[in-house]
């Protein structure tokens, strides 16, 4: 059984088949798109797990993939070279894509970032799942005071983004989240071995009394990502990135286990997960 299905669009026939192929050698199902009417089809048909996208397909493309790959939570993931620029890069984010993988890297790390992709959207998905209320009855937990829609239930409150709905909770969690990341690499840099993860499931447990979706903690991580490794020459930019594929992992992993905790117990308690912070991350 394949890892995941991932759809390829790539308007070069050659390095389409060398892309589709090299998939299938790690365990990944390819599906091949040359064009921007063949992705959306397949897109409609295959239902992906990821769309890899050459960058020189255009925004424009990106944007009509978004508005079909949303509402089955596939990842749209753009291969990113130097030529592609941060005004760019700026642009997709904004498009909430799944992440970058840079064309430079090696094949071990490439290989690495993919695997961490479909770990993210697993998640994702299990968390629109709960959150939706799709597993038994829904879940409502307590609101903020400063919530302006606090008196509507969580599936719907959960529409709107919580940048929207309470930006200074946002703008506070931005910078504690761009703090934690940044923790995590001095400590990984200096060998601290004190547990760097708590700082993580703090924000996830505040994310999760706001009502917060897959949606929000994906772009609490790109926000961050954009600022601190805005371009692959900046400063540190590569170790940040290689960071980020654990935090963003461990920040949605910690996020589930409040929301499952909380659904199984039928409280809107958070209740905290005892696992050791290397076992949460690696799943």
């Amino acid at each position: 059984m394949a890892l995941a299905r991932v759809l390829i669009l790539d308007g070069e026939a050659g390095r389409l088949a060398v892309t589709s192929e090299w998939l299938r050698t790690h365990g990944y199902e390819a599906i091949g798109a040359a064009s921007e009417g063949a992705a959306i089809e397949k897109l409609e048909k295959e239902a992906p797990d990821l769309i890899l996208l050459r960058v020189g397909a255009g925004i424009e493309i990106f944007s009509r993939l978004a508005a079909v790959a949303n509402s089955s939570a596939t990842l749209i993931v753009p291969f990113i070279e130097r030529s592609f620029s941060s005004a760019q890069r700026r642009e997709v984010l904004a498009l909430e894509a799944g992440g970058f993988i840079y064309e430079a890297l090696p094949e071990d790390e490439l290989i690495a970032s993919l695997h961490a992709l479909v770990r993210q959207r697993r998640r994702i998905l299990e968390l629109n799942r709960i959150i939706d209320g799709r597993n038994g009855e829904k879940f409502q937990a307590p609101p903020l005071a400063s919530d302006p829609e606090a008196t509507l239930p969580a599936v719907e409150r959960v529409k709107t983004q919580l940048r929207e709905r309470s930006p200074e909770l946002y703008q506070g969690l931005l910078c504690r989240y761009e703090n934690a990341v940044k923790l995590v690499l001095h400590h990984r840099i200096y060998k601290i071995s004190d547990d760097i993860f708590e700082p993580f499931r703090q924000i996830a447990r505040d994310l999760f009394l706001a009502n917060a979706s897959a949606r929000d903690a994906l772009e609490l991580h790109y926000q961050t990502m954009r600022k601190i490794a805005p371009t692959p020459e900046a400063p540190r930019a590569q170790a940040y990135l290689e960071v980020g594929r654990t935090t963003i992992i461990g920040l949605m992993g910690d996020l589930l286990t409040f929301y499952r905790n909380a659904h199984r117990s039928g409280t809107a308690k958070p209740v905290s997960s005892h696992q050791e912070p290397t076992e949460r991350i690696s799943k």
